[in-house]
């Protein structure tokens, strides 16, 4: 819609019209970051206005935003994983199935373990719990930013990434290690100066690369 048909007052928050340059832009690259930007929101807005774009589609881009749904992937395809759990808000918010969850969660992940909403990025609204004050903080922390949460065991290794470019044709970059002296890498490690830094190509056996 263009904005002179339907005045800005009477619309919903959210998505409003394009500009009228927009159907000059020959291909998008979408550099958002968060909910709308790589969860396949608005890859999906580029297949409906028929304009080509630069990453993930909108199946790749869902599954890789969402924790829980890219986790069934994982198992579908037979891939290893550490063990989680997940939960829903109404079981967070109601006192009785949040205090089931936390004995289920110590028994089957123990401690340290992570609470992560399922939909969001940036290590925003995580929480890496040491005991059941911390374990039940964390998940009221989560569901304030999501409905689906997802909770992780701990498991000691090392922060290490991979680039994959490509469809039909893959191919992959070096193995890139991400160091830091925090507990763990959270949002302030990732966006504050001298907090972490990157070793491109990471100290590993030519194997395991």
């Amino acid at each position: 819609l263009e904005e002179e048909e339907l005045p800005a007052q009477n619309l919903p928050n959210g998505f409003r019209y394009l500009p009228k340059t927009a159907q000059d832009i020959e291909i998008w690259f979408p550099i958002l970051h968060g909910p709308n930007g790589e969860d396949g929101s608005i890859q999906g807005f580029f297949k409906l206005i028929r304009k080509p774009f630069v990453g993930s589609g909108i199946l790749g881009s869902a599954i890789g935003m969402d924790k829980i749904a890219m986790k069934a992937a994982f198992n579908a395809a037979g891939l290893p994983q550490g063990a989680y759990e997940t939960a829903r808000i109404d079981q967070i918010t109601n006192p009785i199935s949040r205090t089931l969850l936390i004995n289920k969660l110590e028994e089957r992940l123990g401690y340290p373990c992570f609470i992560k909403p399922a939909n969001l990025g940036s290590s925003v609204g995580i929480t890496k719990a040491y005991n059941c004050k911390e374990l039940e903080e964390g998940l009221k922390l989560a569901c304030s930013f999501d409905e689906r949460i997802v909770i992780e065991k701990h498991i000691k290794g090392r922060e290490l990434e991979c680039a994959v470019l490509g469809k039909k044709k893959m191919k992959t970059s070096v193995v890139g290690e991400i160091k830091h002296s925090s507990d763990w890498y959270d949002y302030n490690t990732k966006y504050s100066p001298g907090q972490s830094h990157t070793l491109i190509p990471a100290s590993l056996p030519k194997k395991i690369s």
